[in-house]
């Protein structure tokens, strides 16, 4: 049964070398074939133009892209430099010279009398909206400059606005005359009212005793103890509104104080920001533990404060600006 199918695949000798030379040939177109069809492409993509012209386009793109990358990471580097280069510790002397007291030029040409000024004329001496709002609550108040240096002591004038005005101030005689007030005239003006709300006389708060202040209305031992002992521990009131925040104070009595008393003079007790430890910051009756906290933390990641700038980019800092006069760096 096999033998039909073997002897239909038997070749001759002749046969099989005609088959041989027949797969050769064969081989040989193909291959000849294959090497015209790639010098074909080859030709046509060197003389087309238009493929010349793609190819061209193609580099370009390529091109174009790398120059983009590289200008995307130079504004990126750009913009990460412009975002912190203000966080940076900057030296000593490059903080120097950029005061936050600084001295504007004069619009006035004729001298003044300091007890009887106006919110544009004190704008117009280039002095700050601080120590606008404190000459015009002392003059407000009562209070009398009898010689150019009593504008010295008024807190939150510098001593460089002090120099600037100076040259302006003119007081009258009369008030160069008149003799400063005594406690003791204060105390028989009083008896001779027979009343606690007869004071007319403004106290000074941050010279006072306890003594002093029993005689608004109001005010007991107990209270001007407690008044004396925060004036102490804060190192001088530099608002009368630090006083509302002293423990029993009422409303009515907090009237009363802030419509018999002045503040002048400076602070007498400020707290290092750069070398108080966590609790010298607490213990400050201005800060509360939780403001100590991010104080130290802050400055313990980024280094020492150079100016109050430097405190109110805290977040707490808010609400706090009463803080300020107390601080040393």
């Amino acid at each position: 049964m096999n033998q039909p199918i073997k002897s239909y695949f038997f070749y001759s000798k002749n046969e099989k070398r005609g088959l041989l030379l027949l797969l050769i040939l064969l081989l040989i177109m193909i291959i000849y074939w294959t090497s015209v069809a790639k010098a074909t492409a080859i030709e046509q993509t060197i003389i087309d133009p238009k493929v010349t012209e793609m190819l061209c386009i193609i580099e370009n793109n390529k091109t174009i892209a790398a120059q983009q990358k590289i200008y995307r990471a130079k504004l990126r580097q750009q913009e990460y430099e412009n975002k912190y280069k203000n966080k940076w510790p900057k030296k000593k002397a490059q903080r120097q010279s950029h005061k936050r007291v600084t001295n504007k030029p004069l619009t006035i040409s004729t001298k003044f009398d300091p007890n009887v000024v106006t919110d544009s004329l004190l704008t117009q001496l280039g002095l700050p909206p601080k120590a606008i709002s404190t000459w015009l609550k002392f003059t407000a108040k009562g209070g009398t400059f009898r010689s150019p240096k009593d504008l010295s002591k008024l807190y939150n004038l510098s001593s460089a606005h002090y120099e600037q005005v100076y040259p302006f101030i003119d007081i009258p005689e009369k008030e160069k005359e008149k003799s400063q007030p005594t406690y003791a005239d204060n105390k028989k003006e009083k008896n001779d009212h027979k009343t606690k709300a007869g004071i007319i006389s403004l106290i000074d708060l941050n010279t006072a005793t306890a003594d002093d202040l029993l005689p608004i209305y109001g005010i007991g031992q107990a209270t001007s103890r407690r008044i004396i002992e925060y004036r102490d521990n804060l190192g001088g009131f530099s608002d009368i509104n630090q006083v509302a925040k002293i423990w029993g104070i009422a409303d009515s009595t907090y009237q009363q104080i802030a419509q018999s008393v002045i503040i002048t003079g400076e602070t007498t007790k400020t707290i290092n920001i750069n070398t108080a430890d966590l609790k010298t910051l607490k213990n400050h009756p201005l800060i509360d533990y939780k403001l100590a906290k991010s104080i130290y933390n802050y400055r313990k990641q980024h280094g020492r404060y150079y100016e109050w700038n430097d405190l109110t980019k805290l977040h707490l800092m808010k609400d706090h600006e009463d803080l300020e006069p107390y601080i040393k760096y």
